[in-house]
């Protein structure tokens, strides 16, 4: 854990949970063009913006403590595979139905918002040592504080939008079922769980630390 607190990392998931659900449930309110439903596209533009200065605060304030540092070469790691990822997540949704030409920059920009909430944390957060990625998601043993937010944000954001594509095909006929809308917000309500149940997992850790070891 070194000397990052429990509870710092948990405030700031409960900070970035309020931001991002404060901003999904005014901005189609103060502009249609930001509205996840009428204008996904836009939506998702200014989403990302969010979601990545959240992720780069995180990064920013406890790289001052345990997370490592970051140097010219790692950050051009993190851009690349922050890149693929989007590519490669574009790809899978290609090769599970959606359209390649007709909504390719929905599908896109789907892919960049997922490449956001589930890969640039890792990058900014973990670093891109292989050793921490494999520790955190292959077996599973995240360690508790900053590692384990990113291992739960991460995989809430995969599940939700996962679980946002099953009403795609149902006959309902509303506005949110068009291709990627159900997705986009999938990802979004993924990535505000995972913040949430890392909050509560971190402060109900930090509750069974012996005293010496609470960091106020």
């Amino acid at each position: 854990m070194g000397k990052v607190s429990l509870k710092s990392v948990s405030a700031f998931n409960l900070l970035s949970l309020s931001v991002t659900l404060v901003h999904m449930m005014t901005g189609g309110y103060l502009t249609k063009y930001a509205d996840v439903i009428r204008n996904p596209e836009y939506a998702v533009k200014t989403l990302v913006v969010t979601i990545a200065v959240l992720t780069f605060c995180g990064s920013f304030i406890f790289s001052w403590t345990d997370l490592p540092k970051w140097r010219a070469s790692s950050m051009a790691k993190g851009g690349v595979l922050y890149l693929a990822s989007t590519a490669f997540i574009h790809g899978i949704a290609v090769l599970y139905g959606a359209p390649f030409i007709e909504s390719a920059s929905e599908t896109f920009h789907f892919s960049w918002l997922l490449a956001t909430a589930a890969v640039l944390p890792p990058c900014a957060l973990l670093g891109t040592h292989s050793d921490s990625w494999l520790r955190v998601f292959a077996r599973n043993s995240p360690e508790p504080g900053v590692e384990s937010s990113v291992h739960l944000t991460t995989l809430c954001s995969i599940i939700g939008a996962w679980l946002g594509a099953f009403p795609i095909p149902l006959d309902w006929d509303r506005p949110w079922q068009v291709w990627p809308r159900s997705c986009v917000i999938g990802t979004l309500l993924g990535y505000c769980v995972g913040h949430l149940l890392s909050a509560v997992h971190l402060i109900r850790q930090h509750r069974q630390l012996p005293k010496h070891k609470k960091f106020t």
